[in-house]
């Protein structure tokens, strides 16, 4: 990064060419961990991966 504004870009043409199914996964494995730590109290609880699908491996491979 050379500065603030070019980190703010790459940040914003990173947001504008992420697929919207990556941010639903995101969001849906959060749900599912926090559902699952609020049936543990806080405690240990086991949780599932978020699956890996080509797509959001082309998409995240976009952004180096």
């Amino acid at each position: 990064m050379l500065d603030v504004n070019n980190l703010r870009q790459c940040m914003i043409h990173g947001w504008t060419g992420m697929q919207q199914s990556v941010i639903d996964d995101a969001t849906d494995l959060w749900r599912r961990r926090r559902h699952n730590c609020m049936r543990a109290r806080g405690g240990h609880f086991e949780y599932s991966q978020l699956t890996v699908t080509h797509e959001t491996v082309k998409t995240f491979a976009s952004f180096s």
